[in-house]
């Protein structure tokens, strides 16, 4: 969900890629030539990249000043107390789930779905809220959660998603530090000039020393509790801009509220209705690109190039008056992605 706007979208130049072996072939890369080169993703969904323009960052502890070299630096993440902004927001939709208005409440435990795993621990703080109602959604979030994470356990053994505290994170090459990361703005001399932004705005930063252009095949399995907006299927990769992406699926779902034998393929089943409007159609395979990138038809097959960096994730669209349904029966989604030099 954008809680910052940031206008300014610049995406990664060309880094290695890798044979079907694995192996990386020597380009150059300036990722991996210079040390002041990270990837930011913002909060909107944008990604800049560059080379910082300071060599090292300083994190307050409670045992006192770190000063960190940028080189060392594999991740930085802002804290809830760098995101004041999103701080209120979630204590915002946590009392609108005990609104005395039903939409309302609906609206709130999307919105906190949608925010996803990194706000468990915010959310768990009233699993013993005394407003009833507030209590039962609390726990459905919460189970939501657990769901998710034992489907990342089951798919992608060793996933991990950071969650989301209250102080700065930063994930060296040696140990993670936890603090008030200084300074509180950062300039980036990008391919396309220099950008500047606070960290308020900034999601997450990586070095990228392990994130590399790639050709890679993967098949991802849609379940039929992955509908879309309030639960996406993650596939485990994060897309570069120009990169070409194939994807061919199979399988079948069970549209539930129109009968047992309302089935679906991932092209959709429009006779039961749309996601949207003659567009989409109920049943169908969809995806996104980053959180706040829009979603798009997949269907059986689809070939398209993406227009923007950003994690790719799936899912099944359905109408918006059936959002938590679960249906049974899966897709099969098989996924190529070539880099644009290799296309």
């Amino acid at each position: 969900m954008a809680i910052h706007q940031f206008l300014c979208r610049v995406f990664l130049c060309l880094v290695p890629t890798v044979t079907a072996l694995g192996e990386a072939q020597s380009i150059d890369d300036p990722q991996t030539s210079n040390p002041y080169w990270m990837e930011m993703t913002l909060m909107d969904g944008s990604i800049i990249s560059g080379a910082l323009t300071i060599k090292q960052i300083n994190v307050e502890t409670r045992f006192g000043t770190l000063q960190v070299p940028i080189e060392n630096i594999k991740s930085l993440t802002p804290g809830l107390n760098s995101h004041p902004q999103l701080r209120d927001k979630i204590q915002q939709f946590i009392e609108h789930l005990g609104a005395s208005e039903a939409p309302l409440r609906d609206q709130a435990e999307r919105s906190l779905l949608s925010l996803g795993m990194p706000i468990r621990s915010q959310v768990a703080g009233f699993v013993n809220d005394p407003d009833p109602e507030r209590k039962l959604r609390i726990n459905r979030i919460l189970n939501e959660f657990d769901q998710v994470r034992e489907d990342m356990d089951f798919e992608e053994p060793g996933s991990t998603l950071q969650a989301l505290i209250e102080e700065d994170s930063v994930v060296t090459t040696y140990f993670t530090i936890v603090g008030r990361v200084s300074p509180r703005s950062f300039t980036v001399n990008s391919p396309y000039g220099a950008l500047t932004f606070n960290i308020s705005a900034l999601d997450r930063a990586t070095r990228g020393i392990d994130e590399l252009r790639y050709t890679v095949q993967k098949t991802v399995v849609v379940r039929g509790i992955h509908i879309v907006p309030s639960r996406f299927k993650s596939t485990g990769i994060r897309l570069i801009r120009g990169q070409k992406v194939t994807i061919r699926a199979d399988g079948k779902i069970t549209l539930t509220p129109w009968g047992t034998n309302a089935i679906s393929s991932p092209a959709g089943s429009p006779k039961h209705g749309w996601h949207i409007q003659n567009i989409i159609p109920n049943g169908a395979l969809v995806a996104r690109l980053g959180k706040s990138g829009p979603v798009f038809k997949i269907g059986a097959k689809h070939t398209f190039k993406a227009e923007k960096s950003g994690l790719l994730e799936l899912g099944i669209g359905v109408h918006p008056s059936h959002p938590s349904q679960n249906y049974s029966g899966q897709y099969e989604v098989k996924i190529r992605v070539n880099d644009p030099k290799r296309s």
